[in-house]
């Protein structure tokens, strides 16, 4: 095949994160109409021409232009093949809903229909987007994993009209309906040990009719590689540290399988879901606080304040406004249940973009 286009959609994380970074689980939404596509062409000249909107020149994150794409096509030696790929995203620049991960998710798969990879499981796909993104940055299996298994293509007209008008400017994105919904068991994931499987466990949940999400962001200044990096260090090189991010962990635990219970009812009661979102973050700024602020904050790169101080503001207007079940799903980018538009306009108010999730 000479062209091939490919999209794969965003996500944001419900419960559980961000510890399948340490063999947690977790609850993940797909984003439908929120994707980044990329088009692949063989090249007649013996060349690679990458090309890639998916990152601004001079944006940090990464701060090498095409870094991303070098990146996956080192993973899956391609780098002596010829080739033409471009990509581009519906998805807000640091808007922490995986533009990135998406565009690898959608790569992968293009490269692997156009020379016959022979990547046929879903779980692999998830495995090859996880290694090409740790080399860039510490980071979870829970949005790789999702977006993976959420292979509802769109027509492919319309793929490629997204890509002819990559250059025309988006009108502000205020909507998107939800994709599939995810639980995922990262366990044992630092030992690479499932059942003699490198695999985690996913398994797909229905989303409840009424489920109505709203994501809230600005432009995050520090990525969630930035954000886990020093988390990471903590781990790898502090027994007190792991000892203190397993605790965690064991009781994030809890409120995942607290929510996917709660899923699975035949009448879901999104209170309890938020509660359950809500916990989930809380102990996510728990967690931070202990390691990074009050035990083992000596680290001159990151403090307790540049990780959550805004997403706490952010978290008190919108509970102040009648919104509940609020999780964070990237940097500097809240997500939150709500009933009325009360919680969204004050947001706005402050100068937040949001995102509204509902079928």
């Amino acid at each position: 095949m000479e062209k091939i286009i490919r999209s794969a959609p965003g996500r944001i994380a419900l419960v559980g994160n961000p510890f399948d970074i340490y063999g947690g689980s977790t609850i993940s939404l797909t984003l439908k109409d929120l994707r980044s596509y990329v088009c692949l062409e063989k090249n007649n000249n013996p060349e690679q021409d990458i090309s890639s909107k998916i990152f601004k020149p001079g944006n940090n994150r990464p701060n090498e232009i095409c870094q991303l794409e070098n990146a996956v096509i080192e993973e899956l030696d391609l780098q002596y093949d010829y080739f033409k790929l471009f990509d581009v995203s519906d998805m807000p620049y640091e808007s922490g809903l995986a533009r990135s991960t998406a565009a690898v998710t959608a790569m992968i798969n293009a490269f692997n229909e156009m020379f016959n990879l022979g990547i046929s499981d879903k779980r692999d796909v998830a495995e090859f987007a996880w290694r090409i993104e740790r080399k860039l940055g510490v980071c979870g299996g829970q949005e790789r994993y999702a977006i993976a298994h959420d292979d509802d293509e769109r027509d492919y007209r319309i793929l490629e009209r997204r890509i002819n008008e990559a250059d025309k400017k988006l009108e502000e994105l205020e909507y998107t309906r939800p994709g599939k919904l995810f639980y995922m068991n990262f366990a044992g994931r630092e030992s690479h040990r499932f059942d003699n499987e490198n695999y985690a466990i996913i398994e797909e949940l229905k989303i409840p009719e009424d489920l109505k999400i709203a994501a809230a962001y600005s432009k995050a200044k520090k990525s969630s590689f930035d954000c886990h990096k020093t988390l990471r260090e903590i781990y790898k090189n502090s027994k007190k540290g792991r000892n203190i991010i397993d605790e965690y962990r064991d009781r994030s635990v809890l409120i995942t399988n607290k929510a996917l219970g709660e899923f699975k009812r035949k009448s879901t009661s999104l209170e309890e879901i938020g509660n359950s979102m809500s916990g989930s973050l809380d102990l996510r700024f728990s967690m931070f606080k202990k390691l990074i602020k009050d035990d083992l904050g000596n680290s001159p790169k990151f403090k307790y304040d540049s990780i959550c101080k805004e997403s706490i503001s952010m978290k008190e207007i919108a509970e102040s406004n009648g919104a509940y079940g609020v999780n964070q799903p990237g940097s500097k980018s809240i997500i939150f249940l709500y009933d009325d538009e009360m919680p969204i306009k004050e947001l706005e108010k402050k100068g937040y973009h949001i995102i509204k999730i509902h079928k």
